[in-house]
Order: structure tokens, then C-alpha cells, then sequence
């Protein structure tokens, strides 16, 4: 299935407890790992589209072993119009050789997929590089030997990752991760003719439209619920804010009276109903966070419709309400567009 080109594209994570049941209008994101113990795995929800990951990842940071042949009957049995293939993600403190291995098993998995299963011609490649050279050199593996439209950045660091212990679960904001995104969006660009997804990157409003403004054609949000089971809410141009008393190891930075008023402006379907479900109930929060996300992808397609100039104009503006040290990010973003331009969208 050949995806249009004509408009930016956010994948709404949902898994087998789904938030809504009719998603025929939404791209959908979904993980294998969310059904993989299941007897007769069945998807709860309707989507329009679907892309069916793999669940690499969450197993690489959970010390699990996945099931090539597993999986694939999964996917199989989901019929989705994209399958990422059981890739390999690096893990802070590999070796640049741990690392190569990781890589050829990821390429190994995406000609089977390719190969011997019906999900050929709907394959989205993940991409994971650790240096500018091998960032090269693996894109152009991709290009050469996977029939795709579309190819997703994963882990794309460099050297320095052999010595990274941080928190590695999610995509924080920081210049080593747009650098290193941005890298790989140009060369992408300039040497191929992929759209790219950028996987992880579209669950805050400020790094979605980062995302989009360095060059991505296409990201997932799924962070939206997980924040919303922690107990946070999601503000139109800002961030997430803590709004419950649940025990947890996570920001608690509370919304201000100001964007309170805010929120009392937000128009889904829980603040025009009853707001005060975003302080109890997790689902709610949920509803209310998609829903700003989806607003948010919705003013980059138009803004960037306008123009880049029109885009960065809006962004300028939105980053200077941040006052939570952001600023810097959108500087230095800025500087990377402006003086390594891509290819024309």
C-alpha cells in the first residue's frame, strides 16, 4: 500500500485495551509484544491504518527474547499496512562491535521479511547507525536491497553511546539526539528517496514539532497514554503537566493558574464535558491527550502548507513560552536548518 506524500503523517499508538474502539479515521501504531502471550491473538479496535511494530525495543530494554517465527505470524495474522521486522536496538554501553553484530542481524531479519512472508512490499525498515560513516553506509544498505517508501530511524547515536548511562526508554530532549536525527534526516534526503518516520518523537508537542521541522514526513505518538497512566496531562503548545497524586518516580511539575485557564479553553471531549475527569480518571486524560497531539500535527501540516517561514515564525513564538530551558533546543535546531539545509520537501 503506497502511502500519500501529500500531507505529514502522526501513528496514534493503541494496543489490546484500547482507548477507542473506532479508529477508522487514525493511523495506528501497535506492538506485537502487547499480544505476543496471547492464544489467538485479535486486534480490539477498528484503525484505518495500521503499523505493526515488531516490539523489539520494549523486549531489548526488558532482557527478553523474542520468536522470529512469533511474530511473524502476528503480523501476518494482523494484515497491517506496515510491519517494522524484528530488528536488534542497541543498548547504552554496547561496544561499536556488539553494536555491527546487532546491525547485521537487524538486516538479516529485514530480507526475510522481505523474502519468505506475505508482509513483502508493506515493510517499514528501522535504521540504527552509531557514527556519521555508518549512518552512510547502513541508509544505503536499506536503500539498495528493501523495497520501501518509508524508513524509520531507531537508535541513531554515535561513539559516545559506549560510555551513555542515562535513561534510555524514551527520546529526551537534547542536542546529541537532534544532531544525531538531523544527520540522518539530510543524508536521507540528499541520497534517497524514503519518507522518514521518526519513531518515539511524537508524544510532546514542543519535540513533535522539532520533528517535523528538522525534516520528518512521519512519527508515532505513544507516549500520550503511558503519561497519562502516570498522571499527567498534555497542553497545547507546551508539555506535560502532573495533575493527580499518583506515587511515582517522574516529574511532578504542576500546570500554573495560567494554563489552567488554558486547559478550560481546550475543546475535546472531556474538558467541553467535565475537566474535572482529568484529575481522576486515567482514560480521560488519555482522550485529552491524543486529542492535543493530534491538534498540534494537524497546525505543523497547515503551517508547513504556508511554508517553512510561517512555521518558524509559529515555533519562535511557541518556544518562548517555554520556561523550562527548551530554548536553547529550538536555537540550535535553527542553526542546524539554516545552515545545512535540506532537500526541498
Amino acid at each position: 500500500m503506497r502511502l500519500s506524500s501529500e500531507k505529514l503523517l502522526l501513528w496514534i499508538g493503541e494496543q489490546h485495551n484500547p482507548i477507542k474502539i473506532n479508529r477508522l479515521k487514525d493511523n495506528v501504531t501497535d506492538s506485537v509484544i502487547n499480544y505476543y502471550g496471547q492464544q489467538k491473538p485479535k486486534l480490539s479496535y477498528k484503525p484505518g491504518r495500521l503499523l505493526l511494530d515488531s516490539g523489539a525495543f520494549t523486549a531489548t530494554m526488558r532482557g527478553l527474547k523474542l520468536s522470529r517465527e512469533r511474530i511473524i505470524t502476528i503480523q501476518e495474522r494482523f494484515n497491517p499496512d506496515l510491519a517494522i521486522p524484528l530488528d536488534y536496538p542497541f543498548k547504552p554501553g554496547m561496544t561499536v562491535r556488539e553494536m555491527r553484530y546487532a546491525w547485521k542481524k537487524t538486516k538479516q531479519n529485514m530480507l526475510f521479511w522481505q523474502n519468505n512472508t506475505t508482509l513483502s512490499g508493506r515493510i517499514l525498515p528501522t535504521l540504527h547507525s552509531w557514527g556519521k560513516k555508518a549512518l552512510q553506509q547502513n541508509i544505503q544498505w536499506i536503500y539498495k536491497h528493501i523495497d520501501a517508501d518509508y524508513i524509520a530511524l531507531g537508535v541513531i547515536v554515535d561513539k559516545s553511546f559506549t560510555n551513555f548511562r542515562g535513561f534510555f526508554r524514551d527520546r529526551q530532549p537534547s542536542i546529541s539526539i537532534i544532531r544525531n536525527l538531523y544527520n540522518a534526516i539530510s543524508i536521507i534526503k540528499r541520497t534517497t528517496d524514503f519518507k522518514i518516520h521518526v519513531m518515539g518523537m511524537g508524544s510532546s508537542p514542543l519535540m513533535l514539532h522539532i520533528t517535523y521541522y528538522l525534516g520528518a514526513d512521519s512519527m508515532d505518538s505513544i507516549g500520550w497514554r503511558r503519561k497519562a497512566a502516570f498522571g499527567k496531562i498534555i497542553l497545547p503548545e507546551r508539555g506535560e503537566r502532573y495533575v493527580c497524586d499518583r506515587i511515582g518516580n517522574f516529574s511532578r511539575r504542576r500546570p500554573t493558574i495560567h494554563e489552567l485557564k488554558i486547559l478550560s479553553e481546550c475543546e475535546c471531549e472531556i474538558c467541553r464535558v467535565n475537566p474535572t475527569l482529568l484529575f481522576t480518571d486515567w482514560r480521560a486524560r488519555a482522550i485529552h491527550n491524543e486529542f492535543v497531539i493530534k491538534r498540534e500535527a494537524e497546525k505543523a501540516r497547515q503551517l508547513l502548507n504556508i511554508g517553512r517561514d510561517a512555521y518558524e515564525d509559529y515555533l519562535d513564538r511557541v518556544f518562548t513560552k517555554s520556561k523550562y530551558g527548551l530554548q536553547y533546543l529550538w536555537k540550535y535546531v535553527k542553526l542546524l536548518v539554516r545552515y545545512s539545509p535540506l532537500t526541498v520537501r
